[in-house]
């Protein structure tokens, strides 16, 4: 294992570079004898193993960039590694999304998180949904504020109470007790889960009408969209990073004009339309799960970057 590292204070920053000699070391050992190399970044041992593969080319590398490719205005760090990413020429890289001239080593690549039995199941699961008021929305991932608990907790606040059945938090945070107080003030059943497990995650997913995710956090594309909208629980989140290539608001998903609560509340209110027009769209969700299976993805892997590379 390499030497955790990193954090907000400066003391956690400078950690990271006392830390790199050994990450240094370690890689380098990990890299005797292999023929393939992947990192996953941004992150401090992807930018040295990087680094260190400008001196090992005749390897094949596969470099994995799980932020946000297309972001106006990365922090510096995220910025440098996506700098150097698209000078690695001889390897591949992917990326969420698809962006304006992208680099001709950068593959757009969606992250898998469904098998064929989970589209199977969606597929079973559709036709049983009534999207009928009361609604039962739901969230996964990270709690905290720049993920928007905070702003569906404001929303909620202010949205008429005949609208909503409960309210289902999954996953764990810092803020995760100030988010429950807060929600003891609301006039609606608010769950929070904790972490759960894949199987009792896509259980929630079943049960619920919507998935709220009005994040401004540094995404790629958030997987729970995709998990959610394979199972009929149609998404609500914001437009940053690659969300709208996958999102086509109104036809299998909702987009926010704004992630804050005035434009979540808006939203919330248009939803309440013909049942027959909300199964249209969770169909419309379902069919753009394909693109997140797991088997479609090991494919690419090993054509688009494996075979591709070996045989340029």
């Amino acid at each position: 294992m390499l030497p955790k590292s990193g954090g907000d204070s400066l003391l956690n920053k400078l950690n990271v570079v006392l830390a790199a000699p050994e990450m240094i070391i370690k890689i380098l050992r990990n890299f005797k004898g292999q023929q393939v190399i992947h990192t996953r970044a941004p992150s401090s041992p992807a930018f040295l193993a990087t680094l260190l593969s400008f001196f090992f080319k005749e390897k094949i590398y596969w470099h994995k960039y799980a932020g946000n490719w297309g972001a106006e205005h990365p922090s510096f760090f995220y910025g440098l590694q996506i700098k150097l990413l698209k000078s690695v020429k001889f390897a591949k890289i992917t990326i969420n999304g698809r962006w304006p001239s992208q680099p001709r080593q950068c593959l757009s690549f969606e992250n898998p998180c469904l098998d064929e039995k989970d589209i199977e199941d969606g597929a079973k699961i559709l036709p049983k949904r009534a999207y009928n008021p009361p609604f039962t929305f739901c969230f996964a991932g990270r709690l905290e504020d720049p993920k928007g608990v905070g702003i569906i907790i404001r929303t909620l606040a202010m949205l008429d109470t005949s609208i909503v059945k409960e309210m289902h938090f999954a996953g764990n945070g810092p803020d995760k007790q100030k988010f429950k107080e807060a929600a003891n003030f609301l006039q609606i059943p608010v769950i929070f889960h904790g972490n759960l497990s894949r199987k009792a995650l896509f259980e929630l997913y079943k049960i619920s009408d919507f998935l709220l995710l009005p994040t401004t956090a540094a995404e790629g594309f958030p997987k729970v969209l995709a998990e959610a909208a394979n199972f009929g629980c149609i998404p609500i989140t914001t437009g940053i990073s690659s969300i709208t290539q996958y999102i086509r608001n109104g036809e299998n998903g909702y987009i926010l004009t704004e992630p804050n609560e005035n434009s979540l509340l808006g939203l919330l209110k248009e939803t309440i339309k013909s049942n027959q027009e909300l199964k249209k769209m969770a169909l419309e969700s379902w069919q753009m799960g394909h693109l997140f299976t797991y088997s479609r993805y090991l494919d690419r892997i090993q054509n688009e970057i494996i075979l591709d590379v070996r045989n340029p």
